[in-house]
């Protein structure tokens, strides 16, 4: 069972998406955060304090085949964050192109397709968090243009191969598929 959970910035998806392995403790917790600077360590803190202490928790955000899978529930931790990491990855401190933004989309949807291979075939169950961006204004930026579309055309491909879909609001989740 594959289980997507999307929200916007502080909807509450994390803890709606935490709340459905609650009173599970053999979770694996995949975190893809890097903790950039002293704000994001202390948000990276405070989910780790939250979250139930029995979990196992990795952090990664790409290579996803070489992870040790042998829990039947896992939770991924966002979508976004690897996004980030993983497109920061590819262009360093140049600024994006077209092109880039289309390979690193394909590198992140190859990662869940491998991701949600091994899932279905160890008939295990995965909840994905990921933020919805699409709903605001057109970014001024190209970047952000860029990385919004890249979200969403990821969220897409979740959703789609995704059992069920939530969307949360003010911590409110609602079943969407």
């Amino acid at each position: 069972m594959i289980k997507l959970v999307l929200g916007g910035a502080r909807s509450g998806k994390s803890e709606f998406a935490e709340d459905i392995y609650k009173g599970i403790d053999d979770v694996t917790y995949i975190a893809t955060a890097k903790a950039i600077d002293k704000e994001f360590a202390n948000r990276i803190a405070l989910h780790k304090a939250r979250r139930n202490a029995k979990w196992t928790t990795i952090e990664a955000y790409k290579d996803f085949v070489c992870l040790d899978m042998k829990t039947k529930y896992y939770f991924l931790d966002d979508v976004t964050n690897m996004l980030t990491n993983i497109l920061f990855d590819h262009i360093g401190d140049r600024d994006i192109t077209d092109e880039d933004a289309s390979l690193v989309e394909k590198l992140v949807i190859d990662e869940f397709m491998a991701l949600f291979k091994n899932i279905k075939e160890m008939g295990a169950d995965l909840i994905i968090v990921s933020s919805e961006l699409g709903a605001g204004l057109v970014p001024e930026a190209k970047l952000s243009r860029l990385f919004r579309d890249m979200h969403g055309k990821v969220n897409q491909y979740i959703a789609k191969n995704a059992d069920e879909v939530y969307y949360v609001i003010a911590s409110i989740g609602v079943k969407i598929k």
